[in-house]
């Protein structure tokens, strides 16, 4: 089964969506900066440590 992609057009719509657990993959859809970028992924890599250690 093809997961659906699902669309975020801001920073916090992007983490509101990963954080929710039903969606592994958000198009980012706008001119993302490297500030932003790369809190969202050192938010993900925090969340699947702490998921692992359950």
């Amino acid at each position: 089964m093809k997961q659906q992609l699902s669309t975020a057009s801001s920073y916090s719509e992007a983490c509101d969506m990963l954080r929710s657990g039903y969606v592994k993959h958000v198009r980012l859809n706008w001119n993302i900066g490297s500030d932003e970028f790369f809190r969202i992924a050192s938010g993900l890599v925090r969340n699947r440590g702490k998921n692992k250690k359950r």
